[in-house]
């Protein structure tokens, strides 16, 4: 933040102005939106708040904090980064450096998983979450249906922890196994009604282009699928038609521009789509795949 803010006795409005002012000149895209949040955050009250009292003089270690929080969002920081959590499906998901900071086009998956998970199927199903990154996902599943059993798996230890403390906190300790190893590895010869995964799918090229928040906060290991941005799809749908019951759907992410693609691998795996959704951007966004169903 500029040097004026730093005198003491800075009333909140006018703090609150210079920090927007100043991410604002160095490019970010919700730079007031940003300046409130870590604002409030801080200060422990909701937005409007921060306009209630716009009179009120900030002291020197709120100064000092604030500062200290507009200069990493202006270095490219993401703000939930900051902040150390993330909303996701109505839940507070801590965040740890091993997990994806969870984006709104994903609750699409949840929205999906739920509609599978609630329709004629046996009582207490079952569904697997590879990647589960933070756990938002099954953590959600799980809230929403207490008689399902859920798994989830990842690749990180710390990434586990992450959604092992998350389930703790959100009162759902224990309404989810979480498994250690690579996509279906912990599973082996086990089956499930639902299969749910947000893989990493953006190119090598994709990610080294990416804005800094991206390629420099989120774990490489979740973004990089690799030439074509399919490297784990394809291990994905390669293996996931031996772990699917009767009558059980495979729910993949899948990046911009890669549905064809997608559904031309999926084919020769013997997976065939029961529906492509889009997100709220019009863009398909996931993929529901059956073990021989025609188009």
């Amino acid at each position: 933040m500029p040097a004026a803010t730093e005198a003491g006795q800075q009333r909140l409005g006018q703090v609150l102005g210079l920090a927007a002012g100043y991410l604002d000149d160095r490019g970010a895209d919700t730079a007031r939106l940003d300046a409130e949040v870590l604002l409030a955050d801080l200060l422990d009250c909701d937005r409007l708040r921060l306009y209630l009292d716009h009179d009120k003089p900030l002291s020197e270690q709120e100064l000092a904090g604030y500062r200290t929080r507009i200069a990493r969002r202006a270095g490219g920081e993401p703000v939930a980064r900051i902040l150390g959590r993330r909303e996701f499906w109505s839940m507070e998901l801590s965040l740890s450096p091993a997990v994806l900071v969870p984006r709104p086009e994903t609750e699409l998956l949840v929205e999906l998983g739920l509609a599978r998970l609630s329709g004629a199927l046996p009582a207490g199903p079952t569904a697997l979450e590879l990647g589960t990154g933070a756990g938002g996902v099954a953590l959600a599943l799980a809230r929403e249906l207490p008689e399902a059993r859920i798994t989830g798996t990842d690749i990180s230890a710390e990434a586990l922890h992450t959604a092992q403390d998350n389930a703790r906190r959100l009162d759902l300790d224990g309404r989810v196994e979480w498994l250690l190893g690579d996509l279906f590895a912990p599973v082996s010869g086990r089956r499930f009604d639902l299969v749910l995964m947000n893989p990493p799918y953006l190119t090598t090229a994709e990610l080294r282009a990416a804005p800094a928040e991206v390629r420099e906060h989120d774990p490489q290991q979740a973004l990089d699928g690799g030439a074509d941005g399919l490297d784990v799809v394809r291990r994905l749908l390669r293996e996931g038609s031996g772990h699917l019951g009767p009558g059980a759907a495979l729910l993949v992410e899948i990046g911009t521009g890669q549905a064809s693609a997608t559904l031309e691998l999926a084919h020769d795996c013997g997976l065939n789509p029961a529906g492509i959704h889009k997100d709220l951007s019009g863009i398909p966004r996931v993929l529901e795949l059956e073990v021989g169903r025609g188009t």
